[in-house]
């Protein structure tokens, strides 16, 4: 994730200052991020640092093709709501996908 963000970023001529900006998180975050250390990044953080790259983040579990996170928009914020959607049909589809995958659970 971190060699697309700084491919993406340096693509578009972005500081990680000016990236930073854009996407409402701090420079180090950035930085983290790139370098592969943001373990713990919230959510919403990345999403906001991919939309502003104009990223997608899609995840995708067992052997389903990818289920769509997020797509990236004009606009790097993301409503609290969006992002609560986002982040609960994902989960859900995360747990079906899984429980499917261990048990047979069909849900």
């Amino acid at each position: 994730m971190g060699q697309a963000v700084r491919s993406r970023r340096l693509e578009l001529g972005l500081t990680r200052r000016e990236l930073a900006d854009k996407a409402g998180v701090s420079e180090r975050l950035v930085l983290s991020l790139e370098q592969g250390e943001a373990t713990g990044i919230r959510l919403d953080k990345l999403l906001g640092i991919l939309g502003s790259l104009g990223l997608s983040l899609y995840v995708g579990g067992g052997s389903s093709t990818a289920t769509a996170v997020r797509q990236a928009s004009a606009s790097p914020q993301v409503s609290d709501e969006e992002l609560t959607k986002c982040y609960e049909e994902t989960y859900a589809d995360f747990v079906a996908e899984s429980l499917s995958d261990a048990y047979g659970w069909e849900g």
